[in-house]
């Protein structure tokens, strides 16, 4: 491989780090770890809300704001 082929990375913006880049996959990595999950065989075992935070890449409070939107939801839904 000649130097003219190697990709200079040094300068190139780290998309996984970027907010909205998770936003708009945060479906697709919960997708992910239940698979993966499931793969294993451990898709009975608890896991805490942290923990898949963590996994994903989101804030640590994004499943009890998901709980909340849903109940939300839920309450206009029902009227």
């Amino acid at each position: 491989m000649s130097m003219d082929q190697v990709l200079d990375t040094s300068q190139q913006i780290d998309i996984t780090k970027d907010k909205v880049w998770i936003q708009e996959q945060i479906d697709r990595f919960v997708a992910w770890e239940i698979f993966i999950r499931m793969a294993r065989g451990e898709e009975m075992l608890p896991m805490t809300p942290l923990d898949l935070c963590d996994r994903i890449g989101v804030n640590k409070e994004y499943v009890y704001d998901l709980i909340q939107q849903i109940k939300q939801r839920k309450k206009i839904d029902a009227k």
